[in-house]
């Protein structure tokens, strides 16, 4: 949590949205109240509001969410460190915003293209390019793609053997096995997605050798895995 990007979740089913906004409202008040005492002012007119729902459904709902007697935005999507959430957990609008700053960085490189060495340009574009559509890929890792498989068992792989952060350690069961270091795949009632992390990811990982599932660490299980991924292609 970041004293200028605080955020609160509440979930509901359909028929009981009216009250959760009411609860919504509650948590508001006393965070506005925290706010003001300890000398912080929230600013209602850059908080928004995103209600994430199937796509199939609609959302309808005459009760506002206030901050300080205003009422916030409903937006369709909002940014969240980084990554473009929207309100049906589609990567769309993500894929907008990186593609769209990918071209703008890719017009000031076109600038300079005939006074600078092609080595460099290849440096300038791996440091500027790169780490935008890399950045978050852990969250939407099921692509063609070694070097997405490789961040996303290296993230697990990290989150296993440091137990951190324990909000997503919390997601974790372990088969009981003592051959390697099995996840027992969660089921999602509502997410169908294979591009969630604990779904793509685990199942990767399962399929991973028992003696590179043990090696704790983080350096000889990079080097390894690797290896690993080169022999199979």
């Amino acid at each position: 949590m970041y004293a200028d990007d605080v955020q609160i979740y509440i979930g509901s089913p359909r028929d009981e949205i009216a009250e959760n906004i009411r609860l919504l409202n509650h948590d508001l008040s006393r965070v506005s109240t925290w706010a003001k005492a300890n000398g912080l002012c929230l600013n209602p007119v850059k908080s928004k509001c995103v209600v994430i729902r199937n796509r199939l459904s609609r959302f309808s709902c005459d009760v506002g969410i206030f901050i300080n007697d205003s009422r916030l935005e409903i937006v369709p999507h909002a940014k969240n460190l980084g990554v473009v959430i929207n309100s049906t957990l589609t990567w769309s609008n993500h894929i907008d915003s990186v593609v769209g700053q990918g071209y703008s960085k890719l017009r000031a490189l076109w600038a300079t293209q005939s006074v600078t060495p092609l080595r460099v340009r290849s440096l300038l574009a791996k440091t500027y390019l790169v780490p935008g559509i890399l950045y978050g890929c852990e969250l939407f890792a099921n692509c063609d793609s070694q070097l997405l498989f490789l961040r996303s068992l290296t993230f697990l792989h990290k989150l296993i053997y440091t137990e951190a952060p324990q909000y997503l350690y919390g997601f974790i069961d372990f088969a009981r096995s003592t051959r390697g270091k099995k996840i027992i795949p969660k089921m999602y009632r509502r997410l169908v997605s294979e591009w969630h992390m604990f779904i793509f990811a685990v199942r990767v990982w399962n399929s991973l050798p028992n003696d590179l599932q043990l090696l704790s660490n983080s350096a000889t299980f990079k080097t390894r895995l690797w290896k690993h991924f080169t022999a199979l292609s």
